[in-house]
């Protein structure tokens, strides 16, 4: 995640999101999550530039909706 999408993730979800640096351009953030096809929107707003890491059932919810928009 770049330093623009650390400064998205906290408007989108409040200023209590844990963001931790990874690299110099990318940053980790933790948040509970509402998962919704509204989060999967903002998800896909990114492309490969986010990525979910767990838990599993999100990622595996993220997978099942982007194979939707596929069909």
């Amino acid at each position: 995640m770049t330093e623009r999408q650390s400064r998205q993730s906290i408007a989108a979800f409040g200023s209590k999101v844990k963001t931790t640096p990874v690299e110099k351009d990318h940053f980790q953030f933790d948040a509970e999550v509402s998962v919704s096809p509204t989060f999967f929107s903002w998800i896909f707003e990114f492309g490969c530039m986010i990525k979910i890491v767990g838990p599993e059932n999100v990622k595996e919810a993220f997978r099942q909706h982007a194979e939707k928009a596929l069909l």
